[in-house]
């Protein structure tokens, strides 16, 4: 009887953990899923970078110093023009200098290839000379326009 009462228990326990298992299944079947990771995005086309349309730069400026024998401010009389003298460009609080020339012996200089724009054109003015115009002007330039011309006048000290 012993060994009919061990089998009726081991049976028991068997049924019981079967009943187990299948609560902690039938459990997880109730129990909310659990959400699966967001697929994950398409894969996006490649982007091509932002390219700027350059600005044609092909405005100018051109001019010439003068030495202003009568200090009147304008070439006239016996003015004659100055060669050897350095003049600027650069943005119009000449915080940048963009290019820089030096008068040909006729006095003449020229700036070609500007972008169109503001700029500031300066006269380096010598020590031995001051100024009887304006030393710096600050003009805009246009591509395919007639060139701003730019008389600088000085005179000896």
């Amino acid at each position: 009887m012993l060994d009919s009462q061990v089998m009726d228990n081991r049976a028991a326990t068997v049924v019981v953990t079967t009943l187990l298992a299948l609560a902690i299944i039938g459990c997880r079947s109730n129990a909310p899923e659990q959400q699966e990771a967001p697929p994950a995005s398409p894969p996006q086309p490649a982007v091509s970078p932002v390219t700027a349309t350059p600005t044609v730069a092909n405005a100018q400026v051109v001019g010439f110093v003068f030495e202003d024998k009568n200090k009147n401010g304008q070439f006239d009389g016996a003015d004659v023009r100055l060669g050897s003298q350095t003049v600027l460009v650069t943005n119009p609080s000449a915080t940048k200098r963009i290019q820089e020339v030096t008068t040909d012996a006729s006095g003449s200089f020229g700036f070609a290839g500007l972008a169109d724009g503001e700029y500031r054109v300066s006269l380096q003015v010598p020590t031995s000379y001051r100024r009887t115009t304006d030393d710096s002007l600050t003009l805009k330039v246009t591509a395919n326009q007639t060139a701003s011309e730019v008389h600088f006048g000085i005179a000896p000290n």
